[in-house]
């Protein structure tokens, strides 16, 4: 987990340091991403993993990411398997940050769960939440899958996997 996760008040200096290299690393990932699903088709499979050995799976045979125009809008559908469609109330909305709030919410929902994602009225789903043993001590803190643990559960591992249809 990048250091910026755990800030800590007593140095906010070298804390704000390490959450703009963060947020620097998360669009160079999207620019990547965006660059990639703008070669053809791709489907998108998301790995779900708890901390009793249980695992399940969404698939969606539509995946693309935006460029920086559009603030790295998310585009996907044509969802199954058996985690739930947590990740279609995230459907064609940009990506939020700390710095960049670019969500449907009165407040900064990157800011309130210290994370970035493509929130709306912030989430149901955030696979770069704060890694957390199950339990995060508040809601929607953790990596969540709200259709699967719901919104008080962190999730022990996940994966999101492209492939070109």
């Amino acid at each position: 987990m990048p250091k910026s996760y755990a800030l800590e008040k007593s140095d906010e200096n070298q804390n704000q340091a390490e959450s703009d290299s963060y947020e620097a690393l998360e669009m160079q990932g999207n620019d990547y991403i965006h660059a990639l699903t703008s070669q053809g088709r791709y489907e998108l499979r998301i790995d779900l993993h708890d901390f009793d050995n249980n695992n399940v799976y969404a698939k969606y045979q539509h995946f693309y990411v935006g460029g920086e125009s559009s603030n790295y809008k998310l585009n996907v559908y044509g969802y199954s398997g058996p985690a739930g469609d947590s990740l279609n109330y995230h459907n064609g909305l940009p990506f939020s940050t700390f710095d960049k709030d670019n969500d449907k919410s009165l407040v900064n929902c990157a800011e309130l769960v210290n994370g970035a994602w493509w929130f709306n009225e912030c989430l149901r789903s955030n696979l770069n939440g704060h890694y957390f043993t199950k339990t995060p001590p508040e809601v929607w803190r953790g990596i969540s899958w709200g259709d699967w643990k719901g919104r008080n559960y962190s999730l022990s591992a996940t994966e999101m996997m492209i492939r070109r249809l």
